[in-house]
């Protein structure tokens, strides 16, 4: 009984050593996305609903500016193609959660105010 729980435990070991789930950006409500109102909303405004972005994208020829939002886990599940050595893997990853972007164009005053914005929702099955 003792070699079989140890042959279990070890099979255990083997197999969670080449899964892992990571998280990126950070919880932001996307019900808040309906607050956002085009033309009207800050650059302040929205920092003030989402906190600050997780990415900035600048178009200067356009005077265009971007914030990115985030709220990401990315799963992977594979086997060890050597046992212990969690680095050489065979497997496959899961995007799943919601990317916000939100334009912003310069107002007459010379604030940034939301020109249009975009929530995506992406669930990408880990199994076909």
């Amino acid at each position: 009984m003792k070699v079989l729980q140890a042959v279990i435990v070890f099979m255990l070991a083997v197999m969670l050593s080449a899964c892992a789930v990571v998280r990126s950006g950070h919880d932001f409500d996307e019900k808040k996305v309906f607050l956002i109102e085009s033309g009207k909303t800050s650059a302040d405004g929205v920092v003030g609903l989402f906190g600050p972005p997780d990415n900035i994208l600048r178009k200067p020829l356009e005077g265009v500016t971007a914030y990115i939002y985030k709220n990401m886990t990315n799963s992977f599940i594979g086997i060890p193609i050597i046992p212990g050595a969690a680095i050489i893997t065979l497997g496959k990853a899961k995007n799943t959660g919601f990317q916000l972007t939100i334009m912003f164009s310069e107002g007459s005053d010379g604030q940034l105010l939301v020109s249009s914005y975009e929530l995506l929702e992406l669930n990408e099955r880990i199994f076909e």
